[in-house]
């Protein structure tokens, strides 16, 4: 999406104070402020690529009137927690591209298999049933960032950052912001980790890699790179990170 289209979403303009502003007032003409802050339990799985994001996502809540306890929860029982909705606010994390449409449905279809929350909007299930049989590739742009403006005016699952897991990216990427912390310590633009290009030296003759991953409220599962050699939507080679 284009930054003067991206800037116009809710909490994506690059003015951070203005945005809390905005936020404190939202709170504010519900009742709460600095003598009146809301006490809310952030559940999380305990692991530490998943704890330190929600010790961020607390510290920025405190900005707006929000006290965070956080809450770590056990791997064996994480899952059966969030598919029970048993939580007030959880972060988890996310896939992304190459391309959106493997991902959509599941997501943040009504009913998707791993659509945690329960988000349900009938407009946005149409708008991806659109994208995926529109072959004109400026018109499923164009549907692409209808949804995503959907999915942010709604709140669905907002991003909190994008961390360094497997983080692989092209030359041409400018301005993406990585958290400085990672699993792991090594990346490089245009590549990805040294030892999976190891294991795949004899596939990388005739490929490019890409990967994805993202931290959000609620959604997904790994980071992953995927080297292709074919259009999107065809099939792919995957490596989990």
């Amino acid at each position: 999406m284009p930054p003067e289209l991206l800037k116009e979403l809710p909490g994506y303009d690059p003015d951070i104070q203005k945005n809390r502003t905005q936020a404190r007032q939202i709170m504010e003409k519900l009742g709460y402020g600095p003598n009146n802050r809301l006490k809310i339990t952030v559940s999380t799985r305990d692991l530490p690529s998943f704890r330190e994001p929600a010790v961020i996502l607390i510290d920025q809540l405190k900005e707006v009137y929000f006290d965070g306890e956080l809450e770590t929860v056990d791997t064996t029982a994480y899952y059966p927690k969030i598919q029970r909705k048993d939580f007030t606010v959880g972060l988890n994390l996310q896939t992304g591209g190459p391309d959106p449409d493997p991902i959509l449905d599941a997501l943040y279809g009504c009913g998707g298999s791993v659509n945690w929350d329960g988000y349900c909007n009938p407009e946005v299930d149409k708008l991806i049933e659109q994208q995926s049989a529109e072959a004109d590739e400026t018109r499923r742009k164009q549907i692409l960032w209808a949804i995503e403006r959907t999915l942010a005016e709604d709140a669905a699952r907002p991003i909190i950052f994008y961390p360094r897991l497997a983080s692989c990216w092209q030359p041409q990427v400018k301005g993406l912001t990585i958290m400085v912390d990672s699993l792991f310590k090594r990346q490089s633009p245009g590549g990805c980790l040294a030892r999976q290009i190891a294991k795949l030296r004899s596939l990388m003759l005739s490929r490019s890699i890409t990967c994805f991953g993202g931290v959000s409220i609620w959604r997904g599962i790994r980071a992953s790179c995927v080297l292709r050699d074919a259009p999107l939507g065809a099939p792919q080679d995957e490596v989990s990170s």
